[in-house]
């Protein structure tokens, strides 16, 4: 059953929330293999050819996925 569908069948909370953590971690695991090809691939082709704008393409990417992983979980609310 998907997410939406979850959702629209009013599925514990708990169940849907496993759902989402489990989607979360298939794109976390499949954007690191993205990022170990494109590093043995793409990134290794152009420093062979002297392209060194590559590492300012990096340090700003990992910069990014950095500061993604820094954000912080919502603080708790009183209801």
């Amino acid at each position: 059953m998907g997410i939406k569908r979850m959702i629209q069948n009013d599925a514990y909370c708990t169940d849907v929330l496993i759902q989402l953590s489990a989607v979360e971690n298939a794109t976390k695991s499949l954007s690191n293999h993205i990022l170990e090809n494109h590093l043995y691939s793409c990134v290794s082709r152009d420093l062979e050819n002297g392209n060194l704008d590559v590492i300012d393409e990096l340090i700003s990417l990992f910069k990014k996925l950095v500061l993604k992983s820094e954000e912080k979980l919502p603080t708790k609310s009183v209801v």
